[in-house]
């Protein structure tokens, strides 16, 4: 039987397409392509690499062209810098693959496992997310936890959601999303997405779709660089940011609400975050005393009636924490064993004498 026109394009496409948006990574970016270059060597044109270039301004443009040829990659240039969050959606844009699999301009992969990976692409089903394991400093698997090797329904994923919190999933570099939700994740606003926005995506595809576990790690995250250096009101919005992102997937989805609100509750009561609420007042106290009450209670806005209710415990959690003295908080936080985390901040800002997380955009 002959293949119609669309199947034998869906045949001829690479199995993945690994999307890097980058900005002023040059030395990084370097040392991820030619880790690419012993991926190509092995799987040719069934993986593809495309990037978007978020208007850098270092030697970005430079490491691109030298290994455009031999990698045949596809690039798009920005003639500005659009943030982070929309140069993702730049970069997945112009990908081809059946999956779409987004990267950090400073991670490296792990070829071996990528190999073992692609040998369960070429049985997975194309409806499928992946969900691939995440190697430490030390190369063993940091994120994925409880969820071991296989192929899980949806309310399966959305129970390990629950339990875990969406910190387990929130590195984009363990996604492999199928093609089929390009166009959905291309379209989103940054209120829908911004700067999470394939935790945005897999909320969506949770609520319905299946999800392949591959568990081996196969991709190192900030291989090629440090990791970056964030003030700590900065890193509080950014995980309430994520908050938004779970209440605009709830009004998309409008299935399974329970699970919406619950899951806001979850980020709110994690205890890394309200480590993170507590370590902003100690550390930054006259930002969090401007800041902190107004960024919190526009979370609590988002339940929807009677789950709200359910937050009054997380209010008194941070109208304590507003009216201790940030000298106090720092004394109590020393007791719990966290003086050693204080210190490694303060020493690391008077060092840099500035922040480098927000400065590369959201």
């Amino acid at each position: 039987m002959n293949a119609t026109a669309s199947e034998v394009l869906t045949m001829n496409n690479p199995i993945v397409s690994i999307c890097v948006p980058t900005f002023n990574r040059a030395i990084g970016l370097d040392k991820l392509l030619q880790n690419f270059a012993e991926i190509k060597k092995v799987h040719g044109s069934a993986v593809e690499i495309c990037i978007s270039n978020n208007h850098s301004t270092d030697e970005t443009e430079d490491v691109i062209k030298r290994w455009q040829d031999q990698l045949e990659l596809r690039v798009v240039t920005q003639a500005e810098n659009i943030g982070a969050t929309k140069n993702s959606f730049a970069v997945s844009g112009i990908a081809s693959g059946k999956w779409i699999m987004l990267v950090g301009d400073d991670d490296g992969f792990i070829t071996e496992n990528f190999t073992q990976l692609m040998e369960r692409l070429n049985t997975a089903n194309e409806a499928d997310w992946i969900l691939a394991g995440v190697a430490d400093s030390s190369g063993r698997e940091a994120y994925l936890g409880p969820l071991k090797d296989g192929r899980y329904d949806s309310k399966s994923i959305r129970s390990s959601v629950l339990r875990t919190g969406l910190y387990c999933y929130g590195f984009i570099g363990m996604h492999l999303y199928p093609a089929a939700l390009k166009q959905e994740f291309v379209k989103f606003s940054l209120e829908q997405a911004q700067p999470w926005p394939h935790l945005a995506l897999f909320l969506r595809h949770i609520q319905d779709g299946h999800v392949e576990v591959f568990s081996d790690p196969v991709v190192q995250q900030a291989r090629g660089g440090a990791m970056l250096f964030w003030n700590i009101y900065d890193m509080a919005h950014i995980k309430l940011r994520k908050l938004n992102i779970i209440s605009e997937a709830r009004l998309s989805v409008k299935k399974h609400q329970w699970f919406y609100d619950a899951l806001i509750l979850r980020e709110l009561y994690l205890a890394r975050d309200i480590r993170t609420l507590l370590f902003w007042k100690a550390l930054e106290s006259e930002d969090f005393n401007r800041r902190a009450l107004r960024e919190y209670s526009a979370r609590y806005a988002l339940l929807r009636t009677p789950y709200v209710l359910l937050v009054l415990m997380h209010s008194i959690i941070l109208l304590a924490t507003y009216i201790t003295p940030a000298p106090v908080l720092r004394w109590l936080l020393c007791l719990i064993g966290q003086r050693k985390d204080m210190d490694a901040y303060r020493e690391r800002k008077q060092a840099l004498g500035s922040f480098d997380g927000i400065k590369r955009g959201i």
